[in-house]
């Protein structure tokens, strides 16, 4: 029974480590880029926070992950071109304008697919 036991909590820890982190996390919030919120840490519930700079990036007036290598185009600082910043559930967006054309358009992704729940603290 205590080798069942000890299983689970691995399994259970691995789990917070490797999932999407809305599994795991709650009351999220933004402020500018930084995103806060509570995820479970293998002792509790951690208050976290995240600069999404440094996870998401900007190409062609759309939002990406910074780990997403598979699109074309030249990646933009967050912030370069973006500003706006709101999150609905775990879809961030922002609105990114291009200066030398005057165009612009929402951006918006997921970031389940650029975060992760290491321990109760957010990494993308």
């Amino acid at each position: 029974m205590r080798f069942f036991t000890t299983s689970l909590a691995v399994l259970v820890s691995a789990s917070v480590a490797l999932g999407v982190f809305s599994n795991s996390c709650t009351n999220l919030s933004i402020n500018e880029t930084i995103l806060s919120a509570t995820c479970q840490g293998r002792t509790g519930p951690v208050a976290t926070s995240i600069d999404l700079s440094n996870c998401v990036v900007e190409r062609d007036l759309l939002l990406f992950c910074l780990s997403d290598t598979s699109e074309t185009g030249t990646p933009h600082v967050l912030t370069e071109r973006c500003d706006r910043f709101d999150l609905e559930k775990t879809q961030f967006s922002a609105i990114c304008e291009d200066q030398a054309t005057e165009s612009g358009r929402q951006g918006i992704v997921d970031l389940d697919k650029c975060l992760r729940n290491v321990n109760g603290r957010l990494r993308c």
